[in-house]
């Protein structure tokens, strides 16, 4: 079985965006961010789903909103036991984890549950597609 991709998720409370480099800032202010960002996905929107840090985390890591994993403020409260992580997800079926992102970028009808059953996504390198072989095409001017 293929193990599960590595995965850094940094996430900063109370940080304002031009205050780092990759998102307009001063780039010696956080150079170490700025190297993340330029080997890693850098989100240039990103909407938190609750003004409190923990039940943003909680949505972040399930891909669930507050009142689905149940964690509403930031003390007091434990994550539903109900609720999946994005590590457990990624460690039982990482293939799983893109095709519901999939699923959630695509419009809720029935032309997207359609093209949603021809998408194929491979837990590792091993797939029985072969690679595209482009050859350049000589055009007269």
């Amino acid at each position: 079985m293929t193990p599960p991709p590595d995965v850094l998720l940094v996430t900063i409370d109370t940080l304002r965006a031009d205050r780092v480099g990759v998102y307009g800032g001063l780039p010696a202010t956080t150079p170490n961010l700025d190297s993340l960002a330029r080997r890693g996905v850098t989100f240039m929107d990103a909407t938190a789903h609750a003004p409190l840090t923990a039940p943003s985390h909680a949505s972040i890591l399930t891909g669930q909103y507050p009142p689905r994993h149940e964690l509403r403020d930031n003390g007091g409260f434990v994550l539903s036991p109900r609720s999946r992580t994005l590590a457990e997800m990624l460690d039982r079926r990482p293939e799983e984890v893109i095709r519901k992102a999939v699923k959630g970028m695509l419009p809720r009808n029935r032309l997207a549950r359609q093209q949603l059953t021809k998408l194929k996504v491979y837990a590792g390198p091993d797939h029985p597609h072969a690679a595209q072989q482009p050859k350049p095409m000589e055009m007269e001017a």
